[in-house]
């Protein structure tokens, strides 16, 4: 095989990690420097024999327009007529992604690409993915409309995988119609590491460059080149250029050595894999990412960020639909969409994170790492509440409250209880007198509702401790895509569901009886009244949404990695050698909860619970509440805890432990439903999952799906991270919801002492239905945030419908302001398995133009029929589409 490799192939580039060697602030400014490092080696180098030119590629989108913000008109010049030259280039992410980004996000991931061929004359045809594991399956069909011919990657596989054989290719299938090319390429800087290019001598690089061919091509390569990638030898991660490497090129080139050394951007090696394309299978599935389970390393922060991506789509709809609130609107968009996304970047903080937790500096990549989650919390609130203020009309200020603007987001009517708080309804709710018009007028300035803009900004913080004492919960039905001013003398406290009731160790809904052990407080049995079947498996070792904390059974406290050694091989001599250090039969430990502090059951109005104060190994305090709603057909599960201060590793769980033999499981991305093993690529990692909403396990008799508001992730079929071994699917299945865990050995957090909050919702159908799981798991991110806002004349509202879709197949994910002044943006998912007709309509707005665009540069795929006011639209199946619509002056 080696007499047939002609030509190594190298792509020069920095690794960026936004963060883990350097502060985040400090790793922008050294990009920004490397840029003009380049243009400066670039210019010197362009005397070389061209194929050892020095050739840079800016590996992402981010970096490079930070860069261009702040260079200088000369610069820029330099950098168009080095990128005509051929010898500098681009890729088109802005940075390497988590899988937790959604379609919305995707979209604005990949408008950078677009915008920067026109600013700097790139051409930005592939993607380079690095370090992390795997992109979710749509993003074939987003990095397709956004002219992206190949993906590129160089897979870390500390705690990682790769699919198939590296280095190779494979056209990668999207889930409908698109494709890309994907390269599977060796860990990045494999170049440096395998020719020794520190060294400086032709000589080692021969060796090195022999034992290569001879011992890491795999069987069946197609090709007559091996690509490598270069970073810096004596800094892989955030380096900048090295001019050496051109001139040792040269010099290999010069000495006649074969094969051939040539540098190259990411276009010249899509030209080079076209020439195979004929050779290489097709593979369609989910490249699930191995990386994202240090996400549980933040479980306080992932959960914050998930709440403001939802008030993000709220007050973007409101945005497109009302316009914005004020001035500086957008400019604050931006900057909570950035916050948002930086959130999502894979880095996570500082190199040292688990060796030296108490250095300042692993704070300090910790505290701006963590900034990005809050920021987005604070100014999506913002927003929200500014676009709220203005759907309510209201004055600057006011006082009293004769109506609530009550948001539904959803595509079905709500029925369900809002969270009020009495400080909006002129005194306490004990008070009758506040009930009649004439008692709320005669009521102490000093008790009712004084509007003004420090008191509305409030509403997020206070909302928070609306509980018995300084709120209640009023019933309400919510028409569809709606904003509802409802007056207040209709919003009456909600008495106790009637529905719900106990009897005994059993509390009955009207779709549950669960029953529970008196003395250990463990959920016994889990009755589905409508099949009449057990939900539960009476055999399992956890009981339902117990508690459970995972350890290695023997680690050394002391180690390097204070233990992570017993689960994974950190040996990086074989992993580079494409050998991964996973210990599959690692030793773990488990313990479900103690004996109950306390047990209570409360029948109020959102149904009936039991709440358990438990005693759980590595908290503080754990106090439980599982509850059969009233609203709908679910069981919720409500955890409070607070969490010690653990460097050792450990995780904890919350079990399901269901009673399905011969499971099969979906589970979304964006969205999109995706079975579990069968449509994912092989190779990847099953161990566990990264969801967006749901998971859902089921078979011939039933569905349980497991929705996931709060924490992305959950392992089938047990406990499994780490076994690397085809799941068992023959017996019961059980879900491990897993919202904690410290496992990763170096930037992710050490530990995450303090207070958490989590919620999860678990419902029941008869059969496997995507759109169901869908519709309950929205249903659990949205109805314990409904927003809702004071108005202070009921008739100075905007209210009525907000969008309205003529089918229930199409998903809406997000309505944005568009481009360009009266355009707004709807995007939608189809995820049947046949192409959906239906009509789109604006609710009081007047379409005049709408279009079907691709996702981020507004490319128009087709123009549509627009009729009464409604723009008619057919999305094929397993498709995402954005539809951009004009409205008149």
């Amino acid at each position: 095989m080696t007499d047939r490799i002609r030509e190594i192939l190298v792509l020069h580039h920095t690794h960026t990690d936004i963060g883990y060697t350097h502060p985040q602030p400090v790793v922008m400014e050294l990009e920004r420097r490397f840029i003009d490092q380049a243009l400066d080696a670039c210019e010197e180098m362009a005397s070389l024999d061209e194929p050892s030119r020095l050739r840079w590629t800016c590996e992402c989108t981010y970096p490079l327009q930070f860069w261009l913000e702040r260079t200088t008109s000369r610069n820029i010049d330099r950098f168009k007529a080095l990128a005509h030259a051929g010898l500098i280039g681009g890729a088109a992410l802005p940075f390497h992604p988590t899988p937790m980004m959604d379609y919305a996000q995707w979209a604005r991931f990949l408008q950078p690409a677009v915008e920067l061929r026109g600013a700097l004359d790139l051409a930005i045809r592939t993607a380079i993915l690095h370090d992390v594991n795997g992109l979710p399956w749509p993003a074939v069909q987003h990095l397709s409309e956004a002219g992206i011919e190949m993906l590129i990657t160089g897979i870390n596989i500390v705690f990682g995988t790769y699919p198939f054989q590296r280095p190779g290719a494979f056209r990668w299938q999207g889930p409908a119609e698109h494709s890309l090319l994907a390269f599977n390429g060796e860990h990045y800087a494999a170049f440096n590491r395998e020719l020794h290019t520190h060294t400086g001598s032709t000589e080692r690089m021969a060796e090195g460059l022999k034992h290569y061919l001879e011992h890491r091509l795999p069987k069946g390569y197609p090709f007559n080149f091996v690509y490598l990638t270069a970073t810096h030898p004596f800094f892989v991660d955030n380096n900048p250029p090295e001019p050496a490497l051109a001139r040792l090129i040269a010099k290999w080139n010069a000495e006649g050595r074969t094969p051939r050394i040539r540098t190259i951007l990411p276009e010249d090696l899509l030209t080079e894999v076209h020439r195979f394309e004929n050779q290489l299978e097709t593979h369609a599935g989910d490249w699930t990412d191995a990386w994202n389970f240090g996400a549980g390393s933040t479980a306080v922060e992932t959960r914050a960020a998930r709440h403001a991506r939802q008030r993000l789509h709220k007050a973007t709809a409101l945005m497109a639909l009302n316009g914005p609130a004020r001035e500086d609107a957008p400019a604050r968009l931006a900057e909570a969409r950035l916050n948002l996304d930086l959130w999502e970047e894979h880095t996570w903080g500082a190199q040292a994170s688990i060796a030296l937790p108490y250095r300042d500096g692993v704070y300090e990549q910790w505290s701006h790492k963590a900034q990005f989650a809050w920021q987005a919390r604070s100014l999506t609130a913002l927003l929200l509440r500014d676009q709220l203020e203005l759907a309510s009309g209201n004055p600057a200020e006011g006082a009293g409250c004769s109506a609530v603007l009550v948001m539904n987001p959803l595509n079905e009517q709500i029925h369900t209880t809002i969270r009020l708080p009495k400080r909006w309804f002129g005194g306490t709710m004990d008070d009758p007198s506040i009930h009649s018009e004439e008692g709320r007028a005669a009521g102490s300035l000093k008790t009712i509702w004084q509007h003004f803009s420090s008191n509305v900004l409030r509403i997020e913080l206070d909302r928070e401790s609306w509980d018995g004492k300084n709120g209640f919960l009023a019933e309400v039905t919510l028409p569809p895509l709606s904003i509802s001013a409802l007056s207040t003398l209709t919003l009456k406290p909600a008495e106790p569901a009637a529905s719900c009731h106990q009897d005994g160790r059993k509390l009955e809904s009207d779709a549950f009886a669960l029953i529970w052990d008196s003395k250990t407080g463990r959920v016994t049995s889990l009755i589905d009244k409508r099949s009449g079947r057990e939900v539960l498996d009476s055999k399992a070792p956890f009981s339902l949404f117990e508690p459970v904390h995972e350890s290695p059974v023997e680690f050394d406290p002391d180690g390097l990695h204070r233990g992570r050694e017993s689960i994974f091989n950190f040996d990086w001599e074989p992993m580079h050698a494409n050998i991964p250090g996973w210990l599959p039969d690692w030793k773990a430990q488990r313990h479900g909860m103690g004996e109950p502090i306390s047990i209570e059951v409360v029948h109020g109005a959102l149904g009936i619970a039991l709440v358990r104060k438990v005693t759980v190994r590595g908290t503080t305090s754990f106090v439980q509440t599982i509850r059969l709603r009233a609203d709908r057909p679910v069981v919720e599960c409500d955890v409070l805890l607070d969490k010690t201060n653990c460097f050792t590793p450990e995780a904890l769980y919350l079990y399901v432990p269901l009673g399905l033999r011969k499971w099969q499981a979906h589970y979304d991305v964006q969205g999109l439903s995706v079975a579990f093993d069968d449509q994912q690529l092989p190779g990847v990692i099953r161990d566990y999952l990264t969801v967006d909403r749901y998971v859902c396990m089921h078979n011939r008799e039933a569905a349980v799906t497991l929705a996931c508001p709060d924490a992305p992730l959950v392992q089938l079929g047990g406990f499994n991270f780490g076994r690397r071994r085809p799941i068992d699917r023959s017996g019961c299945g059980h879900i491990a919801a897993w919202p904690m865990n410290n496992y990763w050995m170096t930037n992710f957090r050490a530990a995450q002492p303090g207070v958490v909050h989590l919620r999860y919702e678990l419902s029941v159908e008869s059969a496997h239905s995507p759109s169901r799981s869908a519709h309950m798991a929205a249903l659990a991110c949205q109805v314990p945030d409904i927003e809702v806002h004071p108005i202070i004349q009921a008739d100075t509202a905007t209210a009525g419908p907000m969008v309205e879709l003529s089918t229930d197949q199409w998903s809406l994910l997000a309505v944005e302001p568009g481009p360009a002044p009266r355009s707004i943006l709807v995007r939608l998912l189809n995820d049947t398995m046949q192409p959906v007709q239906g009509e789109l309509s604006l609710g009081r707005k007047t379409i005049s133009g709408a279009w079907r665009v691709n996702l981020c540069d507004g490319d128009e795929l087709d123009t549509l029929s627009v009729k009464d006011g409604r723009a008619q639209l057919t999305i094929p199946a397993r498709t995402f589409a954005t539809v951009r619509i004009v409205t008149p002056r």
